[in-house]
């Protein structure tokens, strides 16, 4: 097989594996930006989901917010850890208007520090690496729970998601 033939061959094979990509798969979307991961798309059991998380110089922290068909609020959720010390929860649903709020994140972040101290330069760190995080992750989102309505209406509408 020539260069040309070897080409298209591989051309052939690109396109049928994007092709086989299951749709859930497709718009699932992250992005890294100054330290920041961002992560937005299907959770993989029917839901739709936001996530950011970082590594810190000793520390890891995740915060999500996950919605689904039918649970009248927002899934929120966090991870944190230093050495040894984990603090966070697995994910309590509350109301989108409590839930969706900086104030709601600063809050947990708090008991998470008391819990797990972090020296306080890298606490101060973290804290104003939110300040620009945060923009970013409300639009995360915003496009998780838009797409969860989206597929409430059709459902509403009798249609399958």
């Amino acid at each position: 097989m020539n260069a040309r033939g070897i080409a298209l061959t591989l051309l052939a094979f690109a396109t049928l594996g994007v092709l086989a990509t299951p749709p859930a798969l497709a718009r699932n979307r992250g992005e890294t930006v100054a330290g920041w991961h961002f992560f937005q798309g299907g959770s993989g059991d029917g839901g739709y989901v936001a996530r950011m998380s970082r590594r810190g110089r000793g520390y890891r922290f995740s915060y999500f917010y996950e919605f689904w068909r039918g649970n009248g609020g927002v899934a929120v959720g966090a991870t944190f850890a230093r050495g040894a010390c984990r603090s966070g929860d697995a994910g309590s649903i509350v109301p989108f208007a409590e839930g969706m709020t900086r104030a709601y994140l600063d809050a947990r972040l708090r008991d998470y520090l008391r819990e797990c101290p972090l020296p306080r330069a890298e606490a101060v760190a973290l804290r104003r690496g939110l300040d620009s995080a945060w923009p970013r992750f409300v639009a995360a989102a915003r496009r998780a729970r838009a797409a969860m309505d989206r597929e409430n209406a059709l459902i509403a509408r009798g249609g399958q998601p």
